[in-house]
């Protein structure tokens, strides 16, 4: 499941009906966590913190297929352009959709 978007012809069968249920309660908790982070780092009781969008940037699409990140990234390749490794994201991306399968 991705972020909530809007659809222009939902599904009305009522696997559909759940499955957009779920995709708009997880929108909403992601919301909520990424508020009350926010909250904490403005008040500054959270330090050294960085949120990391898991896909934006890498080459290609980990959730459809793409090149396993290598040791030795061509250096046009190595940043995403908020300055974070791809090779570490790539392999966070990696992790992530394994732990929800």
């Amino acid at each position: 499941m991705g972020r909530a978007g809007v659809e222009k012809r939902p599904a009305g069968d009522a696997i559909g009906v759940a499955l957009r249920s779920v995709s708009v309660l997880q929108a909403r908790c992601r919301e909520q966590q990424y508020q009350l982070l926010s909250a904490l780092q403005d008040a500054g009781l959270l330090r050294g913190f960085a949120y990391v969008h898991l896909r934006k940037d890498l080459d290609g699409d980990p959730w459809t297929g793409w090149a396993a990140p290598t040791l030795h990234p061509e250096p046009r390749a190595v940043l995403t352009t908020y300055g974070i490794r791809k090779d570490v994201q790539a392999l966070l991306a990696i992790s992530h959709r394994s732990r929800r399968l």
